[in-house]
Formats: C-alpha cells, sequence, structure tokens
C-alpha cells in the first residue's frame, strides 16, 4: 500500500513537471519563430529557460532527496525490526 502511494505522488510530480516544460518550450518556440526583438520578449525568453532549469535541477535534486530518506526509513525499519522487545518491568532489589 506504501509503495502505491510512493508512486502515485511520483505520477503528479511527473505530469507537473512535464506540462511546465511543455508550456515553456512552446514560448521559447513562438518567441523564437514569430516573436519581435524586444525587452519583454526577451524577459519572457529569459524566465522560461530559467524556469526549466530550475524544474529539472529540482526534479534531478528532489528525485535524489527521495531516495535518501527511502532508504533512510529502510534502515531505521530494519533496525526496529531486529531490536529485542523493550520491557517495561523494574526491578527492585532490597
Amino acid at each position: 500500500m506504501g509503495r502505491l502511494l510512493i508512486e502515485r505522488s511520483w505520477l503528479w510530480r511527473r505530469l507537473g513537471i512535464f506540462t511546465s516544460l511543455i508550456v515553456c518550450d512552446i514560448i521559447v518556440l513562438y518567441l523564437a519563430i514569430w516573436g519581435t526583438d524586444s525587452r519583454v520578449n526577451e524577459t519572457l525568453a529569459n524566465g522560461a529557460f530559467l524556469t526549466m532549469a530550475a524544474l529539472v535541477n529540482g526534479y534531478i535534486f528532489g528525485g535524489a532527496l527521495d531516495d535518501r530518506n527511502k532508504d533512510k526509513a529502510a534502515v531505521a525499519t530494519q533496525a526496529v525490526e531486529q531490536s529485542e522487545p523493550t520491557s517495561t518491568t523494574v526491578k527492585v532489589e532490597q
């Protein structure tokens, strides 16, 4: 069940990232073909390129951090499963 939720969250992340990249690509393509040489179009193109760079970097490093956290959780779960059960009884010596 937990694995299904993880995959579903990555499905939505991928959808959002790829949709944003496609929109940025359309903006750059439109400006390259039909755009005039103006400061507004230059700013739009720079913004689209910076957005694409930020999305790709976030996607890569976000995935790396997610994998690292999954590994830490797996190690912690394994340590808990292998540990001896604790007792709450108290011995009183006289």
